[in-house]
């Protein structure tokens, strides 16, 4: 868990950006019927609205909208991209990039992906038509075309909150599967036989997910109880559907003795159930969070918690990405992932033996 910076082998970035004649010519039409597509598609016909698309998708083609109307490219913008606006996770995220940017006066241009993939290709895809400085994703999962425009774009990339591949250039973040693992021994260490672990929307919630494979990969190893993880759909309800969940749960498996939640809203509805059924925190049933909220110092009880350093993401990934922008050699940085690493917070939601 101790933060640590693990440079690669340097990766060259396409320098060459497609061009509209590039389209043009990939797709054996004249550049007036590639403007013509991109203004108004549907004033081209079927057949070579399909060709024009398939030459853009396969040159990874974004049109340039400073370039028809300013001699500089550039920007001073940087694009970034987070799954959710209503998480404070990101917030504090955003806080501290923006802390950095305007320092060095560059301005942050936000965008919300609802933790869709496609939607992000699409955010990324828009964003890029404007030629920023440099562009922020969250995780390390992405389309595929999302990273090939992102490669052939010539500036830096970074992701935040996650480390593995693929890689775009800089990474800064933790490592979620250890926190499953770290959250599950801290409730083993505290006596608990039979630990579950509850999630919502892991289908999309990528890092989510790593926390819940990181825990069950840990608790098949442990030889105390087979995994079982429980993924609530997404709604406005969570900390309700949450209690409804883990008493659900224990009426089913009554030798359930802790709970690890993917977030600290869970791990508030775990334990305004247990208070409704006089469920006794921790000596019955031991819960752990995630995200250190504001709240979890004030639950009853105090909330165990793990503690991503969501400042320190986005100061460290700025600072980086600014020095890139900044480049002389624009065109050529190295790959590098920079593990932040995060904190177990116990407080007195586990037992401590």
């Amino acid at each position: 868990m101790e933060p640590n910076s693990k440079p690669k082998s340097r990766a060259r970035r396409n320098t060459q950006r497609a061009t509209m004649l590039d389209v043009a010519h990939l797709a054996d039409v004249s550049p007036s019927t590639v403007s013509l597509y991109l203004r108004r598609p549907e004033a081209v016909s079927e057949k070579l609205r399909d060709k024009v698309k398939q030459a853009i998708d396969t040159l990874h083609y974004v049109p340039n909208r400073i370039a028809g109307s300013l001699a500089a490219a550039r920007s001073r913008t940087i694009a970034v991209v987070i799954p959710s606006i209503a998480n404070s996770f990101f917030a504090r995220t955003v806080e501290a990039m923006q802390s950095i940017s305007e320092k060095a006066g560059y301005n942050l241009l936000l965008a919300n992906s609802e933790y869709d993939l496609k939607r992000e290709e699409e955010l990324v895809r828009t964003f890029l038509e404007w030629s920023p400085a440099g562009v922020v994703l969250t995780g390390c999962d992405h389309t595929e075309n999302t990273q090939g425009m992102l490669a052939s774009a010539g500036i830096p990339v970074g992701q935040m909150w996650d480390l593995g591949s693929p890689s775009l250039g800089l990474q800064v973040g933790f490592d979620n599967a250890a926190v499953g693992r770290t959250a599950l021994q801290h409730l083993h260490q505290g006596g608990c036989q039979r630990v579950i672990y509850l999630g919502v929307r892991l289908d999309v919630d990528h890092r989510a997910r790593y926390r819940a494979e990181g825990y069950a990969a840990a608790a098949s190893a442990s030889g105390r109880h087979a995994p079982c993880i429980i993924d609530l759909p997404n709604n406005e309800h969570i900390v309700q559907e949450a209690g409804k969940a883990i008493a659900a749960a224990m009426a089913s498996d009554p030798l359930i003795d802790g709970v690890i939640c993917s977030n600290d809203s869970l791990a508030l509805g775990v334990l305004l159930e247990a208070q409704r059924r006089g469920i006794r925190v921790p000596e019955r049933l031991s819960v752990v969070g995630f995200g250190d909220l504001d709240f979890a110092e004030c639950t009853i009880p105090p909330l165990t918690t793990i503690r991503p350093h969501r400042q320190q993401i986005g100061r460290r990934l700025m600072e980086i990405l600014i020095e890139r922008c900044e480049s002389q050699d624009s065109h050529e940085w190295p790959e590098q992932a920079i593990d932040v690493g995060f904190e177990l917070i116990p407080r007195n939601t586990t037992r401590i033996i």
